[in-house]
C-alpha cells in the first residue's frame, strides 16, 4: 500500500481556534457529505486566489465534501484582455472594443466545451471565467466570488460584465465597500490565510541567518522590516513611533496576532462556505406551454 503524505486537516486548527470551533465546523459538514463542489479560476499558481484555492480545496475535502478545482486555458490575447479588465475594475480606462469582447467570450466558451461542470455547487472566481454560466444547465447553485477591489470600477466595463453577474445565484465580495448594485444576493467573505503554508512557517535562527546572509543584510545592528503596500512615509513615521515605544510595539503585535486568529484564518472562511451551502433550495420553474 502506498504511504500518502499527511495533509492539513481541520483538526490541525485546534491550536489556533480551539476545540469548540473545530467541532462546530465538523458538525456543519455532516449534513453536506454528499455535496460535490468545483472551483474555477484562471491559474494554478501566482497570486492570492490560487494560494487560497490550493489550501481551501484540500481543507474542504478533509471534512468530507468532494471539492475540485478547474483552471481555464486560453491564448496570450485572452489573458492580456483579462489583465486589463482586472486593473480597470479597480479604476481606470479601457478601450472595450467588440473584438476584445469577442475574444473574451469565445475563449470562455472553448473552456465550457472542455469542462463538464455537472456539480452540486460551482464557484467561479474573478472575471476571467465569469461568462461560463451562460452555457450550462445548472444542477445546483452557481456562485461568483469576486476578489478584486470594486469600490470604484470603470462603469463601461462593469455595465458589460453585470448581466453575467446577475445570472448567478450568489455573489461574494471581500468587504461591503466593494459592493455594487446587482440583482443577486450578496455576501462578504474577508480574505483568509493558511497558517500551515510554507511562507507562514516560523524560521529557526539558522534559517533566519542564512536568508539574511543570502541577501547581504547586515545583522550587527537593528533591523526594521516593513512588509506592506501602504504609504511609505506614513508607515515610516509609524515605525519610528514603535521603535521608541516598546510597550506599544508589544501591544500592537499581540493584538495583531489575535485579530488574525479570530478573523483571518482559513478555518473561518471554510465555515462561511458551509453556512452558504446549507440554505440553497432546489427550484424548478415550468415554462409556459404553447
Amino acid at each position: 500500500m502506498l504511504n500518502h503524505p499527511r495533509l492539513v486537516k481541520i483538526e490541525d486548527y485546534v491550536k489556533y481556534v480551539g476545540d469548540e470551533t473545530v467541532e462546530r465546523i465538523l458538525n456543519k459538514a455532516k449534513t453536506l457529505q454528499d455535496l460535490d463542489v468545483v472551483n474555477v479560476n484562471s491559474t494554478y499558481y501566482g497570486g492570492g486566489v490560487a494560494e487560497l484555492l490550493g489550501s481551501m480545496t484540500i481543507l474542504m475535502n478533509s471534512i468530507g465534501i468532494k471539492t475540485g478545482w478547474r483552471v481555464i486555458q486560453g491564448p496570450p490575447d485572452f489573458f492580456s484582455i483579462n489583465k486589463k479588465m482586472h486593473n480597470v475594475l479597480q479604476g481606470g480606462e479601457i478601450n472595450l472594443t467588440d473584438r476584445k469582447k469577442q475574444i473574451y467570450e469565445e475563449v470562455v466558451y472553448e473552456n465550457v466545451i472542455r469542462n463538464h461542470l455537472e456539480h452540486d455547487v460551482v464557484i467561479i472566481h474573478d472575471p476571467q471565467p465569469l461568462p461560463m454560466i451562460n452555457h450550462y444547465r445548472k444542477r445546483g447553485p452557481w456562485i461568483w466570488r469576486g476578489h478584486v477591489d470594486l469600490s470604484g470600477p470603470n462603469q463601461e466595463l462593469w455595465k458589460y460584465l453585470r448581466p453575467f453577474v446577475d445570472r448567478y445565484d450568489g455573489v461574494i465580495f471581500s468587504i461591503p465597500e466593494y459592493a455594487q448594485k446587482i440583482n443577486t444576493p450578496l455576501l462578504f467573505f474577508m480574505p483568509a490565510i493558511d497558517p500551515f503554508c510554507i511562507k507562514n512557517h516560523p524560521f529557526c535562527q539558522a534559517e533566519i541567518e542564512e536568508r539574511l546572509n543570502h541577501y547581504n543584510i547586515p545583522i550587527d545592528h537593528l533591523l526594521v522590516v516593513q512588509v506592506s503596500r501602504f504609504d511609505f512615509e506614513e508607515a515610516a513615521a509609524r515605525i519610528v513611533q514603535l521603535i521608541n515605544d516598546e510597550g506599544l510595539l508589544r501591544q500592537l503585535g499581540e493584538a495583531g496576532r489575535e485579530t488574525v486568529r479570530q478573523k483571518f484564518l482559513l478555518s473561518r472562511n471554510l465555515e462561511q462556505y458551509l453556512d452558504l451551502f446549507s440554505p440553497f433550495e432546489t427550484n424548478f420553474t415550468l415554462r409556459n406551454l404553447p
